[in-house]
Parts: C-alpha cells; sequence; structure tokens
C-alpha cells in the first residue's frame, strides 16, 4: 500500500497530515461537483476520500508508538472504540449536514472538510515517537529535527 511507504519515508506526522490534506481536498471537490453537477468531480472526491482514509488505518500503530507499554491495550481499545462510534455517527452527520446547503448533499462534503481540518491539528499536536519517522529509510525533511521524547 502506498501509505506504508509514505510512512517510511516521512514518518507519521508526514503520513498523518498527507491523509487528512486528501480528506479536506476531498470534500472540497465534492462540494465542487456537486454545485457544478459534474460526476466526473464527486467520483474524483470520492476516490481522494478513500486514499485519506487509508492513511487513518495506521492511527492504531501510532497510538502504541507514543504510549507507554502498560497503556498500550487502552490506547488500541480507545482507537478502535473512535472508529466503531465514527460508523453510527458518520450516517447521522450526513442527515444533518445534507440540507445545510440546497437540497443536495454538498453541505455533507463540506462537513467532511471540516472533518479533515480538525484532524490536521490534531495530527500536528501529536508527539510522535522517533522510530515512527521510519528509521533509517526516513525522508532526510523528517530528520531534520532532533524527535522529542513523548513520555517522561
Amino acid at each position: 500500500m502506498p501509505s506504508a511507504w509514505i510512512f517510511r519515508r516521512c514518518g507519521r506526522r508526514g503520513g498523518f497530515l498527507l491523509g487528512s490534506t486528501l480528506i479536506v481536498a476531498s470534500g472540497g471537490a465534492g462540494a465542487l461537483g456537486l454545485w457544478l453537477g459534474e460526476l466526473w468531480l464527486i467520483y474524483g472526491a470520492t476516490l481522494l476520500a478513500g486514499f485519506g482514509q487509508g492513511f487513518g488505518q495506521f492511527y492504531r500503530f501510532a497510538a502504541m508508538e507514543v504510549c507507554p507499554p502498560a497503556r498500550k491495550p487502552f490506547a488500541v481499545t480507545l482507537v478502535l472504540s473512535g472508529g466503531v462510534l465514527a460508523a453510527f455517527a458518520g450516517p447521522q452527520l450526513s442527515v444533518w449536514t445534507a440540507p445545510l446547503v440546497g437540497a443536495n448533499y454538498t453541505g455533507c462534503f463540506i462537513v467532511v472538510s471540516g472533518i479533515g481540518l480538525i484532524n490536521v491539528l490534531l495530527a500536528v499536536s501529536v508527539r510522535y515517537a522517533p522510530d515512527a519517522a521510519g528509521g533509517g529509510h526516513s525522508h532526510p525533511i523528517a530528520q531534520s529535527q532532533p524527535w522529542p521524547q513523548p513520555w517522561p
């Protein structure tokens, strides 16, 4: 999967930022596609959303890397529980946001971009473990500064 390669090259922060950026772009492209009535743009938006969600599959690994060993099971439980909650909240969120902008689902795509922006803020606020940068295979930009320890 390309996202694993990107995480190895750019580290966790870079990978999660790219995934979140793809989600923001998918929301914008979807809203624009609905506004213009261009089906190919809506298809492209869903493709971008799928790519962005592929990066989200790595949250459980990042959660285990940034917490003390005794807290790893709890961290993974929180990440996986968040996915289950999202499975229930997502459809309801689309029901609430669909009529925000006109009669179509433009509001849903705008909210998807907003969620992506929130994800960007969360991704930059985490102090990732040094090994999360990809070891000796990371990109020079990812190695340009010393990595802080995420726990004492």
